[in-house]
């Protein structure tokens, strides 16, 4: 995955769960940090999502991936 700008808008590929916290697939977020993951070579990024249905709502998801999300 290209590094995200902070700032940049982008939404969840497909449905995204980490610990409790899920995110579903077409919820829009916004890149909050971006770095690589330490045992792997892979870029990651924080990203702040509005979930789909949930009015008000905001979720935090940390070391997501090119297969967890997508640019707007």
């Amino acid at each position: 995955m290209a590094r995200l700008p902070v700032q940049s808008k982008v939404k969840a590929a497909r449905t995204v769960q980490r610990g409790d916290r899920t995110v579903k697939a077409g919820s829009h977020g916004i890149v909050t940090a971006d770095g690589r993951a330490r045992f792997l070579s892979r870029t990651t990024c924080k990203v702040v999502f509005t979930p789909v249905g949930v009015s008000g709502a905001r979720v935090t998801l940390t070391g997501l991936t090119a297969r967890d999300v997508r640019p707007l």
